[in-house]
């Protein structure tokens, strides 16, 4: 029998599944938030997890960090399950889940759709083939972590230099190495708000334009950084991978 863990803090979400899947055969096990769902992936071995991204405490991201971190974990499957609104342009594949499941639910497709991503569905395997073959194309990590945090630093030395005598075109010239380093490594919220910036000198000057900018400056590299440390896991999975091919 097939184990499948759901982690939702809404107790109508468990009777929903329960009733829908429990008829095609599978075991279910509830966690009511990211906590327990972590207690329970080491302790219940699933063979497939649903996982609300939106929970009091450890959010579905975190809990999914934890997971593939984890060498006894990493390789569970998971899906992430979220409201229609949540879903739209949530990227699941940057956090390796498998898929993601939207409410609220079709009763009658539920269990179809749960059994699509268990273990031993030929195309899960070809999905999950294509997502490592993703991870392996990720390069430069200690380039890109290093840039995201010289990021922080030179914002704190524009906002120093703008309120004495800093040359515009000096300014123009980081923020837009910030704007070229953003669009060649896929961050568009630090690119957008590295060519407001840069067209915010034009109107304003350096100063005035940077202390406009600073917060969104911060939020931006924040956002990177985060994107960043996925990026690191990913690849340090993809060496993994590629060193248990070559033994093999």
């Amino acid at each position: 029998m097939r184990r499948v863990l759901i982690v939702d803090d809404d107790p109508s979400i468990h009777l929903i599944v329960t009733a829908a899947v429990e008829r095609a055969g599978m075991q279910i096990t509830f966690a009511h938030d990211g906590e327990e769902a972590l207690e329970r992936v080491r302790k219940v071995n699933p063979d497939l997890v649903l996982l609300d991204i939106n929970m009091p405490g450890i959010k579905g991201d975190d809990v999914m960090y934890e997971i593939r971190k984890d060498p006894a974990l990493r390789d569970t499957p998971v899906v992430f399950v979220t409201g229609a609104e949540s879903a739209k342009g949530f990227d699941y594949e940057r956090y390796g889940a498998k898929g993601l499941i939207t409410k609220p639910f079709d009763p009658a497709r539920l269990a179809e759709e749960i059994s699509a991503f268990l273990p031993m569905n030929p195309t899960g395997f070809e999905e999950l083939r294509r997502r490592e073959d993703q991870r392996r194309q990720v390069c430069a990590r200690e380039q890109r972590a290093s840039f995201v945090e010289r990021g922080f630093k030179e914002i704190e030395l524009l906002q120093r230099r703008a309120q004495s005598d800093m040359d515009s075109d000096a300014a123009r010239r980081i923020v837009q190495k910030w704007c070229d380093w953003a669009e060649v490594n896929d961050h568009p919220d630090l690119e957008i708000m590295a060519r407001d910036l840069v067209t915010a000198f034009g109107q304003f000057g350096p100063a005035r334009a940077i202390e406009k900018s600073a917060d969104d400056a911060h939020r931006a590299f924040e956002q990177a950084k985060r994107d960043e440390k996925w990026r690191a896991l990913d690849e340090e999975l993809a060496a993994e991978d590629a060193d248990s091919e070559a033994a093999a």
